[in-house]
């Protein structure tokens, strides 16, 4: 699938319309036509079929959209982070306004453990299954970016690739731009998140302790309690692992690499009011690379 951010468009109140994550399903459901060229010009093979044929499913004169049973692209989910009950937005802060700010993050799609809650009868070993996720932070409180508690953005989301719904959120100091992942061992299992925040603050979360989901009773903006399948509280908790100088605001990814000679990893960033660039009282951006000799809480 493919995911996109839905901006920030307007407002209704104090309320903004509908910021958010779209999951677009573009799954090919045809198999390949490998007679039909389609619109798409090539050459053809000595058995007169096309070598890199295209699915057959696709316009077959250029003008016709598409000749698939049922439209695709097509939205698989949407997550803008509210109530399956009432929908109305999460306000697990309880400030008064929902927790999803203006998004800014670009999704990471990467796989996370999670115990099944069942024991293999041979080894008794727990059992885990390898779950597909994205994770993306809570974007950007506008009025008050460089607030610790702002309105809202100040949050970090793991949801389920297949549904978008939350299986991880956390409340951090300053708004969350955007995200990194780490798989150091290479097993396509995420081991680590990165991410800075409006704050200067950086933060790491370390996932590699598979966790059972829990159910969690969590609130709406209107106090209505309901109850949702969660990474247990105690589990997964971001600390903090540097500060910039002057509190200076981190917006984009940052950049993970391996520094052969140390043997460790490295996080490369920059700082600086990416929102307004033009801002007189933004202060001295920096880059910084920062290596982490294995941070713990």
């Amino acid at each position: 699938g493919a995911l996109v951010r839905q901006p920030e468009t307007g407002a209704t109140g104090s309320e903004a319309v509908r910021p958010g994550y779209f999951a677009l399903d573009v799954t090919q459901p045809n198999p390949l036509d490998a007679t039909a060229f389609g619109f798409v010009p090539d050459a053809i093979d000595a058995a007169g079929k096309d070598p890199e044929a295209i699915p057959g499913c696709l316009s077959t004169n250029g003008s016709t959209p598409t000749g698939c049973p049922r439209p695709y692209p097509q939205r698989l989910w949407e997550f803008t982070d509210r109530s399956p009950a009432t929908g109305q937005p999460w306000d697990e802060d309880d400030n008064g306004d929902g927790d999803l700010g203006v998004p800014w993050s670009k999704p990471v799609p990467t796989r996370i453990r999670l115990l099944t809650g069942a024991v293999d009868p041979q080894t008794q070993r727990p059992i885990t299954e390898d779950r597909f996720v994205v994770v993306v932070g809570g974007g950007l409180d506008p009025l008050f970016k460089a607030a610790s508690q702002p309105r809202f953005g100040n949050f970090v989301y793991i949801l389920d690739a297949e549904t978008g719904q939350p299986l991880y959120k956390r409340e951090v100091d300053g708004s969350v731009p955007s995200v990194a992942v780490l798989d150091p061992d290479g097993d396509n299992v995420a081991n680590v998140i990165y991410f800075g925040t409006t704050t200067g603050r950086v933060y790491k979360i370390d996932v590699s302790q598979a966790q059972q989901l829990v159910d969690v009773a969590v609130r709406d903006r209107n106090d209505v309690m309901t109850t949702v399948k969660r990474i247990p509280a105690a589990a997964w908790n971001p600390f903090v692992i540097f500060r910039t100088g002057a509190d200076q605001p981190i917006y984009l990814q940052m950049q993970v690499l391996f520094i052969q000679r140390l043997g460790q990893f490295a996080l490369v960033f920059g700082t600086g009011d990416r929102d307004d660039l033009w801002d007189p009282a933004g202060g001295q951006g920096r880059l910084y690379t920062i290596v982490d000799e294995g941070f713990t809480p």
